[in-house]
């Protein structure tokens, strides 16, 4: 198990509560566990290197393989805590946890796949294959006015867009309802913190930035501006301000604010923003917007000699252009 909490500096009772999305237990949850496969993945996109998920892979497989022993325990629910701090608690929890599941199996078969564990590659594939299988079963849905998955929430359609667990026929119908949520909010931010990462990135995937800037300017509460205007100089466990003050996770404006309003990207399929895509998002009342991004410094590659854990490859006395804006 990988703790909510680490280090555990002051001690959270394994409590189970009844949430309306479901029962809720606290110390154990995969898209808080999972960060022991996205960080390291996350580590070998930006900058290329392989040591962090060289080093972790062993704790990386014995994750898995603990979850699948929870969800084996648990009649094929895991415990978890779901979009923890949302202001809709209508999506279902085995939703939140399952499309987090399925990423991190993802993720994983990558990662064997970059550091040539073949085998390993395969069987994350694999299971990676089943859950989505899975997920579709239990989460996709249809009406009359097109494809939604789980409660029709914020969270539920984006976590699936975001996932890659929608059908690429189906992406759009559910993009549609995804902004529809929005706007039935009063495009105030319903998702807590497991659903905002997906909730922004997969508007800016389907081109609805425009969406994304009225939730973030919207001045009453839940939401950004409404903190803002409150005098909060710190963000809050909760968007309606309530809970924990001085809490990161719903943080996710700061990264759309450089991808999506300055545009500053690395192209899909890149590694170490070798190649970039500028795209700036002109949305709302907005004249002007600048940003910047910086990698970091120019790596230099010497003869003959490769620095431990870059992943691609170094031609001799060559530098590799390692910043940008």
């Amino acid at each position: 198990m990988i703790a909510n909490i680490a280090p555990e500096f002051h001690r959270v009772a394994p409590v189970k509560l009844q949430y309306p999305q479901g029962t809720i237990e606290f110390l154990d949850e995969v898209n808080w566990g999972s960060a022991v496969i996205r960080i390291p993945w996350q580590l070998y996109k930006t900058y290329g290197d392989t040591r962090t998920m060289s080093l972790y892979y062993d704790n990386m497989v014995k994750w898995l393989a603990y979850e699948a022993a929870n969800k084996a325990a648990n009649k094929g629910d895991i415990p978890g805590l779901g979009d923890w701090s949302a202001g809709d608690n209508t999506t279902p929890m085995q939703l939140a946890v399952l499309a987090g599941y399925f990423t991190a199996a993802h993720d994983m078969a990558q990662i064997a796949g970059v550091l040539g564990k073949e085998s390993d590659e395969s069987k994350y594939d694999a299971l990676a294959s089943g859950l989505a299988g899975e997920f579709t079963t239990r989460f996709r849905h249809e009406d009359a006015e097109g494809v939604y998955y789980g409660s029709d929430s914020e969270t539920a359609n984006a976590m699936a867009l975001d996932a890659g667990l929608v059908p690429a026929a189906d992406r759009q119908q559910v993009l549609d309802r995804l902004v529809a949520s929005v706007r039935k909010a009063g495009d105030h931010i319903t998702s807590g913190s497991v659903g905002l990462g997906p909730l922004f990135r997969s508007l800016h995937a389907g081109g609805r930035d425009d969406v994304i800037y009225d939730m973030v300017v919207n001045p009453t509460s839940p939401g950004y501006g409404s903190l803002v205007t409150s005098g909060h100089t710190t963000l809050s466990e909760s968007l309606d301000g309530s809970g924990s003050q001085n809490h990161h996770f719903l943080g996710q404006v700061d990264a759309w604010l450089v991808n999506g309003l300055a545009g500053i990207n690395q192209a899909a399929g890149s590694v170490g923003y070798r190649e970039l895509e500028i795209a700036p998002a002109v949305v709302g009342d907005l004249t002007h917007a600048s940003g910047s991004y910086r990698l970091g410094k120019s790596l230099t590659c010497f003869a003959g000699a490769r620095p431990t854990g870059l992943a691609s490859a170094c031609p001799a006395g060559r530098r590799l252009p390692r910043s940008g804006s």
